[in-house]
């Protein structure tokens, strides 16, 4: 069979350039692709200085950096055309892009120091898909020589804009800050916008401070610090500042932990300069081994961080007014379980007494709790052992709060309440019975329902009823059914009890 071969033109079609502009740059990625070449041209010998001027009807972005030679300039409209191996512009495509999504046409002043001229780069958008003068072949370049003999640098204009500049100079300042802080912070790049510099800003950290970390994972250096906000953020805004060679690709990214309202006061910085992102260097590939690995080691590494951003979540969570509420509810619970209708509940296997603020003669002295047996009210009822929240607990003054305390078959025992952050996978509470503490009930104050609820007072009542419950309905040997109903036995016993209460005397729930 012969076969018949021709060649074929594949040059790409004229739109492409245009069509190139919609990658969905914002107003600050457009900018921030313009600056980060200007940082890949800064010289050795002196700091860089990028100026960036926002008009009604233009925008520029100025340099001091090395500049283009002519023939660096002819190929600065070439898609794809980059010899910037490890810099910021590796990919280029950046000028291109990001200019023709500001506007429609936009100018290139470019010279080195030994030069003598200065080169121009004109590129109108307009032109470029009407005139059968430009095409991918045949682009003007022009040369004129330049005024200051020893200047150098690079200035990118544009005009026919089509977004607008009107009240976007702060948030522009702001943003390059943020996003080119470690060359700012070292001194190597200054950067300004409308005469003003950007300046980072510090965050307020908790006493510790920053932890800096270092490793490596497949052969790839991973660097950074982490520390705790002195108060989170409910908005989103904590995470890693993530940066490749000192540019920020992702801003608040949760790397290393999961997101969870709890742990909203973690921050730092990371910095991944050989992990792979995307062409616009908007995000990290995610899928890639190389960022994968580094999910995983710092996730190891964060476990005492997030543990710690979790207790201070729980303590911000229960303010002192939940509290007082949360102790209201326990009053009345005692005072429930010891009416008739409960009592009898579980007659005649057990006779079951409550006594609050019980004390001795002695008000400071001990109280008579008699010793009791070791009980595991056990995985049928759905508790587990608490988890260690660090450090043994120890009963509290007398004079603290009032101690609630049940008598069942003769035996004392006193039950109490806290929130502890028990794991955001953990059951919704847990108990533990013990010869020395008693009956120690615990909500989880990483469970979703607690951080969605607004009474969480009446939260943590529904579990010191149920785990109530559980216990009592466990020693009078009933069957496991009556649990449910006991529970809401007990729970409208106090709840009417509390409807009792003067709305005026009702602490604050918050």
């Amino acid at each position: 069979m012969t076969v018949r071969e021709t060649q074929i033109d594949i040059t790409p079609d004229k739109s492409l350039m245009p069509k190139m502009a919609q990658t969905g740059y914002s107003f600050v990625q457009a900018i921030s692709e313009l600056v980060d070449n200007s940082i890949d041209a800064r010289l050795e010998s002196a700091p860089l200085v990028v100026r960036v001027e926002l008009k009604r009807d233009s925008i520029q972005v100025m340099d001091n950096g090395t500049g283009m030679t002519e023939e660096e300039a002819g190929r600065c409209l070439k898609l794809a055309h980059s010899i910037k191996k490890g810099k910021l512009g590796e990919f280029g495509l950046g000028l291109k892009t990001a200019c023709l999504s500001l506007g429609r046409r936009f100018r290139i002043y470019t010279t080195t120091k030994p030069d003598s001229e200065k080169y121009i780069v004109d590129f109108d958008e307009d032109r470029w898909m009407t005139s059968n003068e430009v095409d991918w072949g045949h682009f003007p370049l022009k040369a004129l020589k330049k005024g200051q003999p020893m200047s150098h640098g690079t200035t990118v204009k544009i005009d026919r804009l089509k977004v607008k500049t009107t009240g976007r100079t702060t948030n522009l300042r702001d943003s390059l800050a943020l996003r080119f802080a470690p060359f700012i912070r070292a001194e190597e790049v200054e950067i300004d916008v409308n005469g003003k510099k950007c300046k980072p800003t510090e965050l307020a950290l908790t006493a510790e401070g920053k932890s800096e970390f270092e490793f490596s994972v497949c052969n790839v250096r991973i660097y950074g610090w982490s520390g705790l906000l002195k108060e989170g953020s409910q908005r989103g805004l904590y995470g890693f500042n993530s940066y490749r060679r000192g540019r920020l690709i992702e801003p608040y990214a949760k790397i290393g932990f999961d997101e969870h309202p709890t742990v909203a006061r973690i921050v730092g910085e990371i910095h991944m300069d050989d992990v792979k992102v995307t062409h616009n260097k908007r995000e990290w590939m995610r899928e890639s081994m190389e960022f994968q690995s580094v999910e995983e080691a710092l996730r190891e590494r964060l476990k005492d961080l997030v543990r710690r951003a979790r207790a201070k979540a729980s303590d911000e969570q229960v303010t002192k007014g939940v509290k007082d509420r949360t102790l209201m509810w326990l009053d009345q619970i005692s005072v429930a379980v010891r009416l008739p209708d409960i009592r009898s509940y579980v007659k005649p296997n057990v006779d079951i007494q409550v006594a609050t603020d019980e004390r001795t003669d002695d008000v400071d002295g001990p109280l008579k709790i008699m010793e009791v047996e070791r009980r595991d009210p056990g995985n049928q009822h759905g508790t587990v052992q608490p988890t260690d929240s660090g450090g043994t607990r120890t009963p509290r003054k007398i004079r603290e709060q009032p101690v609630h305390v049940i008598e069942i078959r003769g035996k004392r025992f006193r039950f109490t309440h806290d929130f502890k952050p028990l794991g955001a996978n953990a059951a919704w509470k847990e108990y533990d019975m013990d010869n020395e503490r008693g009956l120690e009930i615990f909500t989880n104050t990483e469970f979703p329902a607690f951080l969605a609820t607004s009474d969480k007072p009446y939260y943590a009542a529904y579990h010191v009823a149920e785990a109530l419950a559980e216990v009592l309905v466990k020693e009078a040997n009933e069957p496991l059914e009556n649990t449910d109903p006991l529970k809401q036995l007990i729970l409208r016993k106090a709840a009417e009890l509390i409807t009792q209460v003067a709305p005026g005397s009702r602490p604050a729930a918050s």
